[in-house]
């Protein structure tokens, strides 16, 4: 049977992870590209750090947890003080769901069709187009489309849909040389965390090495996602334009070292605006996908805010209210504080 796990970690990739607080009140209107660039002042700047981190933390979390499912690693939930890691939690579940899946697939020809219970309800169907069904992996050209139907469990509900097209695939990536790429298409795939909910659409691609053994490189991409975030009566938004997320991971430590560029719009209850995104110095992650250094600039309309990540819960933030290089202002916060400052 064809070897379904790329298509089920991107599944989850780019964005599983973002946005964690509550409180306040509301915000339905989408985020879009012609939002004006946000003037970054003393007065916001906590909260457009908050937006910065959180679109930080929500990349280098889907990226390792991402890059954990493709070569094999076990995934598991975790909890982090900045809130419920939703990227890993969603890729233990698709872990459990493929162990689960039954043997007697419908294929006809380069055609399948698979249909696979969930523990608490729901099921997950999984149809393709494959070149070679007797094969482990993938060909160029081979396309799938992954629909979850109401799929709950571990405590979360998947909805929606994702379509896939392997665009290169040249050997195994647990051998020197091995290397995959995928192109994605999601389609109001969301998923559900008890009065929590996160909705994606948009397309985007995956593509990881390995050059050495001791080494994985790779990188998330997207001309535009966006993301609808749901907690209780409370709405965000989020759109990403001409993001790439780059990555060099270790594999004796599974850190990694990352750098992240691209356009944020964004409507959050006590935030809404536009800035772009840049790394000044790259970021390292440990293997729990928990920052531990580096440094992000955020341009907003003639001002700019600089986050520097010194441990994993402290980040220092540093404004230049009109650009010109020269810090105007300085303070430290803690990630999880800076989450729920979106919210308030």
């Amino acid at each position: 049977m064809k070897n379904t796990r790329l298509a089920l970690a991107s599944l989850i990739a780019l964005g599983l992870s973002a946005c964690g607080g509550g409180g306040g009140g509301s915000s339905t209107a989408t985020a879009t590209t012609t939002d004006p660039a946000i003037t970054i002042s003393a007065g916001n700047m906590t909260t457009v750090a908050g937006m910065g981190a959180s679109t930080v933390d929500m990349n280098i979390s889907v990226q390792q947890t991402s890059t954990d499912y493709v070569i094999g690693a076990e995934i598991q939930p975790q909890a982090a003080a900045k809130g419920p890691d939703l990227a890993s939690l969603s890729l233990a579940l698709l872990q459990k769901i493929k162990k689960s899946a039954p043997s007697n697939a419908l294929a006809v020809g380069a055609q399948i069709l698979e249909t696979y219970p969930c523990a608490n309800g729901g099921s997950v169907q999984y149809s393709a187009t494959i070149a070679d069904l007797n094969s482990d992996t993938f060909t160029p050209g081979d396309k799938g489309s992954l629909t979850m139907n109401a799929c709950s469990e571990l405590g979360v509900v998947l909805n929606g849909a994702l379509d896939f097209t392997v665009v290169s695939f040249v050997s195994d990536l647990n051998t020197v040389g091995g290397s995959e790429k995928h192109q994605l298409t999601y389609r109001d795939f969301k998923i559900t965390n008890g009065a929590e909910s996160l909705t994606v659409t948009g397309s985007s691609s995956f593509d990881i090495a390995r050059p050495t053994l001791e080494k994985l490189t790779g990188a998330l991409s997207s001309d535009s996602l966006s993301y609808t975030a749901q907690k209780g009566s409370q709405t965000g938004t989020l759109t990403l334009t001409g993001y790439r997320i780059s990555f060099d991971r270790s594999e004796a430590t599974r850190a990694t070292t990352t750098t992240v560029s691209g356009t944020s719009a964004f409507n959050f209850p006590a935030l809404r605006g536009r800035f772009a995104v840049s790394t000044v110095e790259p970021i390292t992650a440990s293997a729990d996908r928990t920052e531990t250094g580096g440094k992000v600039k955020i341009l907003g309309n003639n001002s700019a805010l600089y986050l520097t990540y010194l441990s994993e819960t402290q980040v220092k933030i540093e404004l230049d209210s009109n650009n010109d290089g020269v810090i105007d202002s300085t303070t430290t916060g803690t990630v999880a504080a800076l989450g729920t400052s979106l919210w308030q």
